[in-house]
């Protein structure tokens, strides 16, 4: 009973310093282009963070990802001026990727990680920075 106590312990320091979570940027909406090319609008706050040649996640919207899993994308061009409250976003695909026809014109929901940390990091950063209390 001991061994299975400490082995619990063990297990979840290694996670709490070691295991990376990804934080990300998610799209507010977006939609196919062209059959290679997805139009994102993000929130201002993720200019700072998104750059091109950065890695992005397209979610079909109509398609569970549960199912039909998600289409890698690299970022191409970011517009930084501000339209109605967001920025835009152009993300290049392989529709290669897929089995799902792509037509344009559907609905997508994109995902991009900024970075990768553990959690003792992203709580160590947040009360640094005064974030909590």
């Amino acid at each position: 009973m001991r061994a299975i106590f400490l082995a619990l312990i063990f297990g979840w320091i290694f996670w709490f310093f070691f295991v990376p979570i990804g934080l990300s940027h998610q799209s507010f909406s977006g939609f196919l282009h062209s059959e290679n090319r997805v139009l994102a609008s993000f929130s201002p706050q993720a200019r700072d963070d998104l750059f091109t040649g950065q890695k992005a996640k397209i979610i079909l919207a109509d398609f569970p990802e549960a199912l039909y899993g998600s289409i890698p994308g690299v970022i191409k061009k970011i517009d930084p001026t501000i339209r109605d409250g967001r920025i835009s976003v152009e993300i290049a695909l392989d529709p290669q990727t897929t089995l799902i026809p792509l037509q344009r014109g559907l609905s997508v929901v994109v995902q991009v990680v900024i970075e990768n940390q553990s959690p003792a990091t992203i709580i160590w950063m947040k009360t640094r920075n005064g974030l909590y209390p």
